[in-house]
């Protein structure tokens, strides 16, 4: 809609632009060796040109009409999409979201707390009542889901987010058109509208999908489902960093500190570390760079030479590799050799 709307404005300015010297011959002055009249608009013509323009490009910028969303099974990311998408401000563009009852908590919660929000009895009837549908099933669910539901192809758009699904699966199963079926990925953070979502194929000329995402933070769109499988692998390494949080944490309780202020110190430290990083590669930085930065022979550098002796980082590579392994169904995910010592 943008894009078709921004083509007839720029026509309607060029045809009025074009037009106007015959339409009020006295402003007209000349003609340059192109063919483009030159004139002095009449002051109350240029006003109401400069409206015309400005109404036509407000008309272009306008955001889609919100769409109605469903959920097809509601564990935790899926409740995190939905509640980002029914607080987005300052208008929401899901109108409505139908979720399935499993998990029982999560819908439960999310119908309290939003009038907009409504539990499906069935995923037909999910589906029934929604625009954008989200499939957030187990990955040996998916097939068997899908197959039994009656899409719409003038109506449902499908979003996946089942890891191990490909979008040939999802087109197959789904019986859509392929440019109505897209895989995605993110994280919890979505509900608070600064999570960072992958999708593939782009939302192109999809708009209200674009703009429905767009609301729950950073939107990725990777040219090739292949891109989008390597980069859905950092959002795997969340339970990994938990992980490190934690170990910090409990060292320092070994060391004697209260837990309330280990865990003051830690997490306010490694947030001063993104933060940091985040800045300083927005003004060009590299993170080469930024470990070049730390004193030569102080604490910083030598704990970075200790854990690349004891395979730390090159372990982390092994467990990269493995997780793409398993969402591009090359394996379960075991380590494919050991990790580096």
């Amino acid at each position: 809609m943008k894009i078709s709307v921004s083509v007839a404005a720029i026509s309607l300015q060029f045809f009025a632009f074009r037009l106007l010297p015959f339409i009020f011959p006295s402003s007209a002055s000349a003609f340059l060796a192109d063919g483009s009249p030159t004139f002095a608009r009449p002051r109350a013509q240029s006003s109401r040109m400069a409206s015309l323009a400005a109404t036509v490009d407000s008309v272009s910028q306008s955001p889609p009409p919100p769409v109605s969303v469903g959920f097809l099974g509601f564990g935790t990311i899926a409740y995190a999409i939905c509640q980002g998408f029914l607080t987005a401000s300052p208008a929401p563009q899901a109108s409505a979201a139908t979720v399935s009852r499993r998990s029982e908590s999560n819908s439960g919660r999310i119908t309290t707390e939003f009038a907009q929000a409504s539990v499906g009895e069935t995923n037909q009837a999910i589906l029934d009542s929604s625009d954008v549908v989200f499939l957030c099933v187990l990955p040996q669910q998916t097939d068997e889901v899908l197959e039994a539901l009656d899409f719409d192809a003038g109506r449902h758009t499908l979003v996946s987010l089942v890891s191990t699904a490909t979008l040939t699966q999802l087109i197959a199963g789904s019986g859509l058109p392929a440019d109505r079926v897209f895989k995605m990925n993110c994280l919890p953070a979505v509900a608070k509208h600064n999570g960072t979502c992958l999708l593939t194929p782009p939302a192109g000329s999809h708009t209200s999908l674009a703009a429905l995402l767009g609301t729950l933070g950073t939107l990725v769109e990777c040219a090739s489902e292949s891109r989008f499988q390597a980069m859905m692998v950092p959002s795997a390494l969340m339970g990994p960093f938990y992980g490190i949080l934690k170990q910090n944490i409990d060292w320092l309780v070994q060391q004697g500190a209260p837990l309330d202020e280990a865990t003051a110190m830690v997490l306010g430290l490694y947030k001063n570390m993104i933060n940091d990083a985040a800045t300083k590669v927005k003004t060009g930085a590299s993170f080469e760079e930024l470990i070049e930065e730390q004193t030569p022979g102080g604490l910083n550098e030598q704990a970075l030479r200790n854990l690349e002796a004891q395979g730390a980082l090159g372990s982390y590579e092994g467990a990269m590799d493995a997780v793409l392994d398993r969402i591009q169904g090359k394996s379960d995910g075991s380590l494919r050799s050991p990790p580096n010592k």
